[in-house]
């Protein structure tokens, strides 16, 4: 995309632009139809530190390097400068060539603030022009925040979307499981997930080990089978048993059961035990919405039956829900 403009323009924009997404870049193609040059004002890590999942957004190079990969091949007509800032006012009480500042919705009390100390210094104020929001699939706005909580893609796609209608995948079942989502462990990687405070644990076989190891995890689902074999669990300190009434019959993903998961997803970081959820049916498939619906460096794992057995620890990352978003939406669609 080019644009052809005789303005001889800077104008300034700022924000953390972590997990650059469709948002971001409606706001930098918008301030690049009102400039010839645009100032990007970038927040270090001490200004992001008390955002909501602080711990997965991007360092400060990996940021910059994606909005300048961004510019390279949708916008390479417009100079860009990029500059680290650490407090809301950037370069822009110091810079003089600067005429327009580019915010959002959100962003524009932020604007008048930046003109009101640039007045006060004996500067011209900034005209403020405001990018309209993008919204999701369900009409919420795209936010880094909300790809951090593992609810959307960086394009606005709603993962739980898939899973309004009860999703039959009997013939499908071995195959997506077949394969391991993570790193499959023989022996039961004990000194790994000691390290691991936000683990969801999907069968009774990996529950009942990680309670006799001392394993915090903050939530786990069991249908009190084993190999087809009815056990009982013994429940260690720590742990609380819910007996709910959550039905998932065998080979299917149904919506009561997948939003449970969603649900405790979302609560995954203010977990003060675990809980240990029954499930009428068979748990197996929960891995699918556990994964896709989790926050971003959230652990699941699982008990792998194929090749002589083991566990399964999945690491979610945006490359392993991406490919359950397609295997889900194909098999959907």
């Amino acid at each position: 995309m080019r644009y052809n403009t005789t303005m001889n323009t800077r104008a300034v924009l700022g924000g953390t632009f972590d997990h650059l997404h469709i948002g971001h870049k409606a706001l930098l193609s918008f301030g690049a139809r009102h400039a010839s040059s645009l100032v990007i004002g970038i927040t270090d890590r001490n200004l992001v530190q008390d955002k909501q999942y602080a711990f997965s957004i991007q360092g400060y190079a990996e940021r910059t390097w994606a909005l300048s990969a961004f510019f390279r091949t949708e916008l390479p007509s417009i100079h860009v400068e990029y500059h680290k800032i650490h407090d809301m006012f950037g370069t822009t009480l110091l810079d003089t060539s600067l005429r327009t500042i580019i915010a959002t919705p959100m962003t524009e009390s932020g604007a008048h603030k930046v003109n009101t100390e640039r007045v006060k210094r004996g500067l011209a104020p900034l005209e403020v022009l405001v990018c309209p929001m993008v919204r999701d699939e369900e009409g919420e706005h795209v936010s880094s925040t909300h790809i951090r909580a593992g609810m959307i893609d960086r394009d606005g796609h709603v993962y739980r979307s898939l899973f309004t209608h009860p999703l039959y995948i009997q013939k499908l079942a071995r195959t997506i499981l077949q394969k391991p989502w993570g790193r499959l462990y023989t022996t039961f990687p004990k000194e790994i997930l000691l390290r691991e405070h936000r683990i969801i644990a999907v069968g009774d076989g990996v529950t009942q080990t990680c309670m006799d190891n001392g394993i915090d995890c903050a939530v786990a689902y069991c249908d009190n089978k084993e190999r087809n074999r009815q056990i009982a669990h013994t429940f260690s300190s720590g742990y609380a048993h819910e007996k709910t009434h959550i039905l998932n019959p065998a080979g299917t993903l149904s919506p009561q059961a997948a939003s449970h998961v969603i649900a405790q997803c979302s609560t995954l970081f203010s977990c003060r035990q675990c809980t240990v959820f029954d499930i009428e049916g068979e748990e197996d498939l929960l891995t699918l919405p556990a994964m896709l619906c989790a926050p971003l460096g959230a652990v699941v794992i699982y008990g792998y039956p194929f090749l002589g057995g083991g566990v399964c620890v999945v690491r979610v990352t945006e490359a392993v829900k991406k490919r359950i978003y397609t295997l889900l939406n194909r098999h959907t669609s």
